[in-house]
């Protein structure tokens, strides 16, 4: 399948009750399962860049009342930790093209000009970005520093409103841009998708630009292999309930599921035997807090499992992540690897079009997640 990436940036501290944020600088997999592997560096305000940098990944994931996706009356979205960047799209893991749908929270006081593709072929340098300069917004294709297409959008965009983009380009380098639904700004580069060395998506910035709800497909495969529909990212683990627990004990803090849901990285909980397990029972639509219903959705995409601060004492142990549709059985496994150094991982658990997730008994209440401790 061609499906990549699933996010709303549902991280172990969002669902806390209590506006925070937390700055993640790395270029580890746990914020995108690999498919981000840095930061395109960009200048806030600028139409066009003359170089790009590459660094590691510079996020701050706000968890406050401007979410788009909201639980308990907040969410968590991406903004840049300290500079402007584009994420990077790890081009190992993609082919045949690129297709992206995510939302964006632009600061147009402070950054009239935004960019929310980037690519590279080694020759030319191409931006798909808004220009909020006039009465309207425009969306613009650069090439090397020339505007090279543009579509008027039909209204001019406004700071803290959260707008739809969809963004893309082929196998045969047509690069797309639309904003909001409006009509798209298109240009054929006529660069095979192999021949782009860098691409990035989404700018972010510091303060107040932020990007939520990201759902990128590449080209290959039967199905997915086009722009995805737009998407709601939700936490669930923070109002689970554990269910039974064999082996794990507190390490700090109040117990075993409080130190799991509190988003305070000090209080853990650890486990020495093999197979030690928690299990948990995922809550309902309502009872995870969000203000949706399922008429609001067609089906669940994914199901991502965020693990923050783990380690490992022995090579090789593993954290086994389970979902379980009681009603139905229906259940998939991913393994989770656990380093021996503090780090933090992450795994997707995608719909394979095997019916795994039954969007009426999420409703429900009636999924579990089970956490094991493999060791060899």
């Amino acid at each position: 399948m061609a499906n990549k990436l699933r996010t709303g940036f549902e991280l172990p501290f969002s669902n806390i009750g209590s506006n925070t944020y937390k700055d993640i600088i790395s270029t580890d997999s746990y914020v995108s399962n690999g498919l981000f592997d840095g930061s395109f560096q960009v200048t806030s305000g600028t139409q066009h860049e003359s170089s790009i940098n590459k660094t590691a990944l510079s996020f701050r994931f706000k968890y406050n009342t401007s979410g788009r996706s909201l639980q308990n009356t907040r969410g968590t979205y991406a903004e840049a930790a300290t500079s402007a960047f584009l994420p990077s799209i790890n081009l190992s893991k993609v082919s045949l093209g690129l297709y992206c749908n995510f939302y964006f929270r632009p600061s147009i006081a402070s950054n009239i000009f935004q960019k929310y593709i980037y690519l590279d072929d080694g020759s030319d340098r191409y931006f798909g970005y808004i220009d909020n300069s006039g009465t309207n917004t425009v969306a613009k294709i650069s090439k090397n520093g020339v505007d090279v297409a543009s579509q008027d959008i039909g209204s001019k965009l406004v700071s803290s409103t959260w707008y739809n983009c969809l963004t893309s380009v082929n196998n045969a380098g047509l690069i797309t841009l639309q904003i909001n639904g409006a009509t798209a700004v298109t240009y054929a580069s006529s660069v095979t998708f192999s021949s782009w060395t860098k691409l990035g998506i989404a700018q972010c910035d510091a303060p107040y630009q932020g990007i939520d709800d990201i759902a990128i497909n590449d080209g290959s495969g039967a199905s997915d292999n086009t722009t995805p529909n737009s998407i709601k990212a939700f936490n669930f683990f923070d109002s689970a309930t554990l269910n039974s627990n064999s082996g794990f004990s507190q390490v700090g803090g109040s117990g075993v599921l409080a130190n799991l849901q509190d988003g305070d990285d000090a209080t853990r909980v650890s486990a020495e035997a093999d197979l030690s397990n928690l299990d948990f029972s995922l809550p309902s639509l309502s009872g995870s807090g969000m203000s949706e219903t399922t008429s609001n959705f067609s089906g669940i995409e994914g199901i991502n499992v965020y693990a923050r601060q783990i380690e490992a004492t022995k090579a090789n142990s593993v954290l086994k992540a389970k979902v379980t549709d009681v009603t139905s059985s229906a259940n998939r496994e991913e393994t989770i690897a656990l380093p021996l150094t503090v780090s933090n991982n992450s795994v997707t658990m995608e719909n394979d079009g095997a019916s795994d997730w039954s969007l009426a008994n999420l409703d429900a209440g009636n999924m579990d997640l089970k956490i094991t401790f493999d060791k060899p």
